[in-house]
């Protein structure tokens, strides 16, 4: 099936229970190429999506497999069990065209590439009648990609208020070869993959040339089990790009890896920091496990730790 010039989403799933979908290509839609609201044991065995844009209130996808938050539990349950294999590239809408992405979902498994999309992907949580409620569990990520658009990478994020976990991303893994991502913003809080509120989260990989750093631990990520590879993480706005930046409290876990200072030519800093431990937080218990740091020298820091 091919579909092409739409307004709105290319192939809308909802309710659909043991699907198997084969073969879709979707182009130059304006806001989804596949989006699945509901769903149980739906499978896209190939996808291809292409220039999806620009999207509705900033927001655009490849694929999704959610749910209503509009609805209720009953109603709109999480969707669960889906994978779709994809090759996508092109979403843009204004910062967050995402190219796969899943609320609330369990069990959500993406496979492929995503290349020139503002946001390489996202497994995030749900609302439920306004307020958050539901986080990701056991959602899978095993992408390729590079983009030059300013906006994270991939993020992964439990259900959060004011402050407070309310529902743990629980067991959500990534093994990511990304080169690009990131945004340029001078507090440098945006990198390639962001984690927060989460619990058991593995990431893999390799991360190049992320804008502010490759992995942002922003707060109550615990179980942590991070062993990649980190090569120039790079910015102009901010002064301090790291491999790994860790600016919340409660961060709990391992920090391993290879850490690599290449290009000192992308722009004015390149990989300042393999680890940076920000000031003024509490309840870290972070293991610094066997890394290996190369080129992490003259200015540039194996690991910086700033007091409050």
């Amino acid at each position: 099936v091919e579909i092409t010039g739409f307004g709105f989403t290319g192939l809308r799933l909802r309710y659909c229970e043991n699907q198997t979908l084969p073969s879709l290509r979707v182009r130059n839609c304006g806001y989804a190429g596949v989006a699945g609201l509901s769903c149980l044991d739906v499978h896209v065995s190939s996808l291809l999506v292409r220039n999806i844009a620009p999207g509705v209130s900033q927001d655009a996808y490849g694929i999704f497999a959610d749910r209503d938050e509009n609805g209720t539990l009953i109603t709109d349950p999480p969707s669960e069990r889906c994978s779709a294999f994809v090759n996508i590239a092109g979403v843009r809408a204004g910062g967050n065209g995402q190219g796969v992405n899943s609320h609330g979902g369990r069990d959500i498994r993406f496979e492929g590439e995503v290349n020139d999309c503002d946001v390489m992907g996202a497994f995030t949580s749900s609302n439920v009648g306004g307020s958050a409620t539901l986080g990701p569990k056991r959602c899978f990520a095993r992408l390729t990609g590079k983009s030059d658009a300013q906006g994270y990478g991939f993020f992964i994020a439990g259900a959060t208020s004011g402050g407070s976990v309310v529902d743990y991303a629980e067991d959500c893994h990534v093994n990511l070869n990304m080169t690009g991502y990131g945004k340029e913003i001078a507090d440098g809080s945006i990198g390639g993959l962001l984690l927060r509120g989460t619990k058991g989260t593995r990431v893999r990989g390799t991360y190049k040339n992320n804008r502010n750093a490759g992995v942002v631990l922003e707060g109550a990520n615990i179980a942590l089990d991070i062993d990649a590879t980190f090569i120039d993480p790079y910015s102009d706005a901010f002064g301090a790009p790291s491999c790994v930046r860790v600016i919340g409290s409660d961060n709990r876990g391992k920090i391993a890896g290879t850490f690599r200072y290449e290009n000192g030519g992308l722009l004015t800093n390149v990989a300042v920091n393999a680890v940076r431990v920000e000031g003024s937080l509490s309840g870290l218990d972070i293991d610094i496990a066997p890394s290996s740091f190369v080129g992490i020298f003259d200015g540039r820091l194996a690991l910086t730790i700033l007091s409050s």
